[in-house]
């Protein structure tokens, strides 16, 4: 290494992982990455590389140090010790304004779009274009800035209406136009944080060609995500982060699905455990001739006591808006609901509380939770109407309960006074197990209730669902993950276009579950 790549900050790179490519052939390192909160060391000499033009998952349980890891290579956190170098640069402190220019952009689960503008005025958000270049001139060049989106766009290969607002172009677009939003501002290197959260099959698959795409045109990624079978189709390399380390890096040819379970697990899963095979009691719902006039037509289910009952299907075949009608959240205007023989009150949610069902919905953060409060104050709420009394809450009985809660759900870290928002996704959706279990519920549903969540922590919560069941529980669950569909079910529904099309006994295949969920065909 001559002197002028020393002054300029760069090093050569440290052979952390067997068959790394030379210096020239990294888009970034980061080496020996420590980072405390307080007391509580959340990287541990963290070191992690990313070729030029591939696409490298990062993956490990909730609590592993991804989160940290990629706020600190988009500046949003200082590291305490260890060092970031892009295209084998020093960067020292990343902020978020150098790794912007630096060509580093993320992309979060959670859009960070403004919905009230256009989607060319999106894509320019703090570089605007004025007319006679001079940033307050007050004179935007909206020629220039339609052009803009337009090349941009195009360069994707993406068509979409550059003056419709983003709020109304829905989430699969949105996500689309944070990748041309990352591409405008020039972004060489994007970290993408469970970008198919949201998604459908199809949309997933469009958004797959358009990373493909991508990466040929020499972009690098780094791809977060929980779903195991869209990392093997994706994915160039796979790197797992355990207790604030990196365990180990494979090419994804080479890696299997046990290797990467054990190794974020440090452990292998317990595959002795057996889910379902319930002993079906009494009908405890009955669902009957449900419609809404709108989109769901005829739906007619049955949970029994002591039976997981999931509702399959593709995003957007109605299983959300059957369950918010059967729940009293939505009203509908045909049919019925029967809850242990008698009628549940249309579109009174209080009322199907009080009658013993508990609903956990899709999004913990904006539904399910109140984040800037504890865990323990989310855990009681529900249940207060049964704790208090004449308006005095006991704080004994809340307490109690709390503390079983935290034990029976392992809640991690164990303190119940902790800010919601400050755990993992995983852990939050304990707390919104949690807050309904107080409650005692006879039927509980569950919309998606491992989105977003582990490998661990969404086998803790199949056994706690199956454990549930064998206790007598009603159990409503829906999934768009076949494998969970598989491995949980007693009794299976699939819908489509807002209707029940099948009913299937547990242990079909996937493809058989797929297909109906597609057009009705067992096979695909």
């Amino acid at each position: 290494m001559n002197r002028k790549d020393r002054r300029e900050g760069k090093r050569p790179i440290s052979k952390v992982y067997e068959g790394d490519d030379m210096e020239e052939h990294l888009a970034l390192e980061a080496r020996n990455i420590v980072k405390c909160f307080g007391p509580n060391r959340v990287l541990k000499e963290m070191n992690f590389q990313l070729r030029k033009g591939e696409i490298h998952a990062l993956l490990g349980i909730n609590g592993a140090g991804k989160s940290t890891l990629i706020k600190i290579i988009s500046g949003a956190y200082k590291q305490d010790s260890g060092q970031v170098f892009v295209d084998g640069k020093d960067m020292g402190i990343l902020t978020p304004t150098k790794a912007m220019e630096n060509g580093i952009s993320t992309i979060y689960q959670e859009t960070s779009l403004f919905p009230e503008l256009s989607i060319a005025e999106n894509l320019v958000v703090g570089r605007r274009i004025h007319r006679n270049k001079t940033k307050n001139s007050g004179l935007l060049d909206w020629k220039a800035t339609d052009q803009n989106a337009k090349d941009t766009l195009k360069r994707m290969g993406v068509d979409l209406p550059l003056h419709e607002k983003a709020g109304n172009i829905g989430r699969a677009n949105m996500q689309l136009v944070e990748i041309a939003r990352s591409l405008a501002a020039n972004a060489r290197i994007l970290i993408m944080d469970e970008p198919t959260a949201s998604l459908s099959q199809k949309e997933t698959d469009t958004l797959f060609n358009i990373i493909r795409s991508l990466k040929g045109k020499g972009t690098s990624i780094i791809y977060i995500s929980h779903r195991m079978e869209e990392i093997f189709q994706i994915a160039d390399r796979i790197t797992v982060l355990r207790d604030g380390q990196s365990v180990g890096t494979k090419d994804t040819k080479d890696a299997t699905v046990e290797w990467v379970t054990q190794a974020m697990l440090g452990k292998e899963t317990n595959k002795e455990h057996k889910f379902g095979g319930h002993s079906r009691q009494e009908v405890l719902l009955d669902v009957k001739n449900l419609g809404d006039g709108r989109k769901l037509k005829n739906i007619n289910l049955t949970v029994h006591k002591g039976e997981i009952v999931c509702l399959g299907g593709l995003v957007g075949s109605g299983r959300t808006e059957t369950i918010r009608a059967i729940v009293g959240i939505d009203n509908y205007s045909e049919g019925s609901v029967l809850f242990k023989g008698r009628k549940l009150k249309k579109g009174d949610f209080s009322s199907s509380i009080r009658e013993g069902i508990g609903m956990i919905p899709e999004d913990r953060a904006k539904e399910g939770l109140i984040l800037n409060m504890t865990a323990y104050d989310n855990f009681v709420m529900a249940a207060l109407p049964q704790t208090s009394r004449k308006g005095i809450r006991n704080f004994k009985v809340e307490t109690e309960s709390v503390s079983k809660m935290t034990k029976e759900l392992q809640l991690n870290p164990p303190n119940p006074n902790q800010m919601s928002r400050s755990f993992s996704g995983g852990n939050q959706q304990k707390v919104v197990i949690g807050k309904w279990l107080a409650v005692h519920p006879d039927l509980l549903v569950l919309d998606e209730p491992t989105a977003g969540v582990d490998v661990g922590a969404k086998f803790e919560i199949y056994k706690l669902i199956d454990q549930l069941a064998s206790d007598g529980k009603g159990i409503l669950v829906v999934s768009s993950d076949m494998e969970e569909v598989q491995t949980l079910a007693d009794k299976i529904y699939i819908m489509r276009n807002g209707s029940i099309v099948v009913e299937l006994d547990k242990g079909e295949e996937q493809s058989k579950i797929l297909g109906y969920s597609l057009g009705g065909k067992e096979d695909v």
